[in-house]
């Protein structure tokens, strides 16, 4: 599996782009509901920044449950970021559904590059085994990790130190098959 990547922002794209406010009127490409505290969230904020897709991004903190409310629950009744909603109704969650499909969606008009997700059907098949790799093994351990031993705390839930050292074995398991 090769996760490496040569490519860097094009010309005058920056990660400040990522400011953008949850009063933003929906662009042609409708909002991504994220949470900057969560991976999978940050992972689609930078790619629509990077490619510079015309989607909205809207803050949902989720250490003030605003993805438990009930207008977001309308729209997403999963609870969790991140979430696109495009102007015609169209929703989707999960960041790899989501990363994928604004590949997808975005392809002709040349604001995502080829690298990004391939067309050719072995090279797209390669890409969608690293994302299904990374997603059961790395973000699997560090989420655990992450999760049990820091984050609940700080949502005012239980830790779990032995969750967290199962995971962190799983973490390391999975850096040693990518090293």
């Amino acid at each position: 599996l090769n996760f490496t990547t040569q490519h860097q922002p094009p010309e005058g794209r920056h990660m400040s782009m990522l400011t953008a406010t949850s009063e933003a009127p929906a662009p042609s490409g409708g909002h991504l509901f994220v949470d900057y505290m969560s991976q999978p969230s940050r992972a689609c904020a930078y790619f629509v920044a990077l490619c510079g897709l015309p989607v909205a991004l809207r803050p949902t903190n989720l250490g003030k449950k605003e993805q438990r409310t009930p207008q977001y629950l309308a729209m997403n009744p999963l609870g969790q970021v991140p979430f696109l909603l495009e102007p015609d109704g169209f929703a989707l969650p999960e960041s790899s559904a989501i990363l994928k499909y604004l590949a997808d969606r975005h392809r002709a008009s040349s604001q995502v590059p080829d690298h990004w997700y391939p067309a050719q059907l072995r090279a797209r098949a390669q890409a969608n085994a690293a994302l299904d790799w990374y997603h059961g093994s790395i973000r699997r351990g560090a989420a655990g990790v992450t999760w049990n031993a820091l984050i609940a705390k700080n949502l005012g839930m239980p830790l779990s130190r032995e969750t967290a050292r199962s995971m962190l074995g799983v973490l390391r398991g999975a850096l040693r098959t990518l090293e």
